[in-house]
């Protein structure tokens, strides 16, 4: 009887913390989506300024995951991204008003790496429900 009470309770408690820790995950996961889109809409005319915006987000996002897959999802995205951007670019399906190499801004890897770190996070969430 004891043992049951035990388990009930640790599993609740259990829940409670993997409760606790989804909400705060999807929490951080809208607050740095937005904090990106803010400063993409704000600062796209300062490119440089904009990439040490991202990266400074993209580097907070990192610090509260201290997951370490995420920096080689990071990279990966990121490139193949901006890869076909370029492409698209390329073909004439699209143009940057301010693009700094090959067609595209600076700060668009940064970007394409936070929006995979986002739609991560989004699943992960999502597993829960």
């Amino acid at each position: 009887m004891v043992v049951n009470v035990t388990r009930k309770l640790f599993a609740s408690n259990h829940s409670i913390k993997k409760h606790i820790e989804i909400t705060w995950g999807a929490l951080t996961l809208f607050l740095l989506g937005f904090l990106s889109v803010v400063a993409v809409s704000t600062f796209w005319r300062s490119p440089f300024l904009l990439l040490i915006l991202l990266l400074a987000i993209v580097a907070l996002a990192f610090w509260l995951r201290k997951n370490p897959h995420d920096a080689w999802l990071f990279a990966i995205v990121s490139i193949w991204g901006v890869l076909a951007e370029m492409l698209a670019i390329r073909f004439g399906t699209r143009t940057y008003a301010l693009p700094q190499f090959w067609g595209v801004p600076i700060w668009l890897p940064a970007l394409w790496g936070m929006a995979a770190l986002f739609i991560k996070q989004l699943s992960e969430i999502t597993e829960h429900f």
